[in-house]
């Protein structure tokens, strides 16, 4: 009889105690063991049929489902570090549980094959190669018929339990149909029971019924995994809209204060974030949402700092100006043509809005002035006896010192 895979202790949020964990560690171990040997005498068994073409693909998909609990189960054994765990590594362990797959072993687009895409964690990873198992048992006659019978009914009526607990996890509008498969499949297998409490034969009727309950719950553990990930996916659109959504309101607030205060304010238009609308319930159409949603964030980044940019500018324009009636005032004698400057700066400055390419130049006239300073100038003329006509812009001659010629 084919092993099935132990159910983990715990929960993602209430971490195992480490007898529990380690007890599951042993389990876990053995049963990879056994469905290795089993799959590779499945494997040996497909060799040998010429014809066997859709049972392989079923096979590597087997496989690397199996390959995929054997990466984690690794890990697992790393983390548990031979029992030398506290309350964290507990933690941890417990998040590699149940954390898909495909999350700590993400693989490239090119070394994609048939399991690809399964995003399921390790209980349903172990649950779903169970299944597979059973149904390439099942489809090669592998399983041994001779008294063997009320073995493969058990194992049956186990598989239809499972079924009807993965059918809860449905959707409310489908979950009618779903339980009506499963009635289906638990009625088949008590009139097999009966018949064979009869002395009946009913080794060539388990196996189609053995593969039908191999495929649903592989259809059932698949949805499951496939709808947490557009709930995911959904989820974390939904958070990036919320947050552009603030951002937008911020803008809107800075773009107003921005075209209030500067002249020529930015261009840029806000996009509007209200025309996307709320999150699709398609996975591919999400994918394109959440595209749009990037792209919005990339207009946003652009507006604010365009208009960041222009209110810096105002701001630094005003303290520029203070910084240099500061310096105006530090001067020994103050000249009235920087004065002007400054009055005609300060009037630009209080405008609503300020025109900046009229600002700037004053200020830059009024800065080389106060750095020309022509009173010292003067001042320093007559203090080095040079004398001439301080109107005349002609430079005074250099003297000669008659003693040192020849």
């Amino acid at each position: 009889m084919s092993p099935t895979a132990p159910w983990p202790p715990g929960a993602l949020d209430r971490p195992a105690q480490p007898q529990q964990m380690l007890v599951y560690l042993d389990q876990l171990g053995e049963w990879l063991g056994q469905r290795r040997a089993e799959l590779d005498r499945l494997d040996r068994a497909l060799a040998q049929r010429p014809s066997a073409g859709a049972q392989t693909g079923d096979l590597m998909v087997a496989l690397s489902v199996w390959q995929a609990v054997q990466r984690r189960y690794q890990d697992l054994l790393r983390g548990w570090d031979s029992g030398r765990v506290g309350a964290v590594q507990l933690s941890q362990l417990s998040q590699l549980i149940w954390s898909r797959l495909d999350d700590a072993q993400p693989q490239p687009v090119s070394a994609q094959g048939p399991a690809a895409g399964l995003s399921v964690n390790l209980p349903e990873a172990c649950r779903l190669s169970d299944a597979l198992t059973a149904q390439l048992t099942a489809q090669l006659s592998l399983t041994a018929l001779d008294g063997q019978a009320s073995l493969r009914l058990s194992g049956l009526r186990a598989q239809v339990e499972r079924l009807r607990q993965q059918v809860e996890l449905e959707p409310a509008d489908d979950r009618t149909d779903w339980r009506r498969q499963v009635d289906q499949m638990a009625e088949s297998i008590d009139q097999l029971a009966a018949m064979a409490g009869r002395g009946g034969d009913i080794g060539g009727r388990l196996g189609p019924i053995e593969i039908q309950a191999a495929q649903l719950e592989r259809d059932l553990i698949v949805g499951n995994a496939r709808r947490r990930r557009l709930a995911q996916l959904t989820a974390q659109a939904q958070a990036l809209r919320e947050r552009l959504g603030q951002r937008e309101t911020e803008l809107a607030a800075l773009v107003e204060r921005v075209r209030g205060r500067v002249q020529p304010a930015p261009k840029y238009a806000l996009p509007r974030l209200a025309a996307l609308g709320q999150p699709p319930a398609d996975e591919a159409e999400l994918n394109l949402y959440r595209t749009r949603l990037e792209t919005v964030a990339q207009a946003l980044d652009l507006v604010e700092r365009a208009n960041r940019a222009a209110w810096d500018d105002w701001t630094a324009a005003g303290a520029e100006l203070t910084r240099l009636r500061d310096q105006e005032r530090g001067a020994r004698r103050p000249d009235a043509a920087t004065a002007g400057l400054a009055d005609q700066a300060e009037e630009l400055l209080s405008r609503r809005p300020t025109p900046m390419a009229v600002l700037r130049p004053i200020l830059d006239a009024y800065a080389a002035a106060l750095d020309l300073d022509p009173a010292a100038e003067r001042t320093a003329a007559q203090s080095d006896g040079s004398g001439g006509d301080p109107t005349d812009p002609t430079p005074p001659l250099p003297t000669t010192d008659r003693r040192s010629d020849p």
